[in-house]
């Protein structure tokens, strides 16, 4: 299937509800996987900075990113600072690169870690 880009949606009246999201993008690199070069925080900033892109109703806000952080609690600066910013309404959808960057499951079966792109929209 053929993308359209954003103009012609735009023109072809795609975008439907009107609502436009405001979007944090999260990036966290856990203390055990800081040489991992294709996790880098820059390559999963890129990764969400395309996914918002393509999608008309989401607009970027700010980039937050954790290095050397565990996903075990939610104690990590730059977390904190997101959720200070949708406390306050700033911020009301989160684009990480997969499910653990937010928190670390107990397990990482290959059904345990999600690995896509994607949005939490509140």
């Amino acid at each position: 299937m053929a993308r359209t880009s954003k103009r012609n949606k735009k023109a072809a009246g795609v975008q439907a509800s009107g609502k436009v999201y405001s979007v944090g993008i999260y990036a966290r690199l856990s203390v055990d996987s800081t040489d991992r070069k294709n996790e880098s925080l820059e390559n999963q900033t890129e990764l969400c900075r395309r996914y918002v892109a393509e999608h008309d109703d989401l607009e970027l806000f700010d980039c937050y990113s954790d290095l050397g952080r565990t996903g075990t609690n939610f104690e990590r600066e730059e977390f904190e600072r997101l959720m200070q910013d949708v406390r306050m309404r700033k911020v009301d959808c989160i684009v990480v690169k997969d499910a653990c960057v937010i928190i670390e499951p107990t397990r990482k079966g290959p059904f345990e870690r999600l690995s896509w792109p994607g949005s939490i929209c509140f």
